[in-house]
């Protein structure tokens, strides 16, 4: 069976408290950025398969978000952040790419914002 890890695609959720005014109108395409880089590394992996997760209430209370939670004295799952894998015992190799899923969507999300404050202010 192939290891499943769900990489976060709800912009609301991918953008909450990195975006403001200027960038708002861009938070999908933002977003977009995170999950490219994010799934990148996850398929180029041979380790894994990624699986989007849009859904903003499975990060806000629902299946993620206890994700790396004590369940009956062990460990459920692992998180990178907004890249998780449900697994009961996740072994160090998966662990290590989720953490450098969620590393390389957050440079790609930065550098996403960075451009489009470009674009807003020189509408400005």
């Amino acid at each position: 069976m192939e290891t499943t890890i769900h990489v976060c695609g709800n912009d609301e959720t991918i953008c909450d408290g990195y975006t403001d005014d200027r960038t708002a109108a861009w938070r999908a395409e933002i977003a977009a950025e995170f999950v490219r880089a994010a799934c990148r590394i996850i398929d180029d992996s041979g380790l894994a398969m990624s699986e989007v997760a849009s859904n903003f209430h499975d990060w806000h209370g629902g299946r993620h978000y206890r994700t790396g939670n004590q369940v009956a004295g062990r460990p459920w799952g692992y998180s990178g952040g907004l890249v998780v894998c449900h697994e009961r015992d996740v072994p160090d190799a998966i662990r290590k790419l989720c953490d450098e899923a969620q590393a390389a969507g957050d440079v790609a999300r930065d550098k996403a914002i960075a451009k489009y404050e470009a674009v807003a202010l020189a509408e400005d």
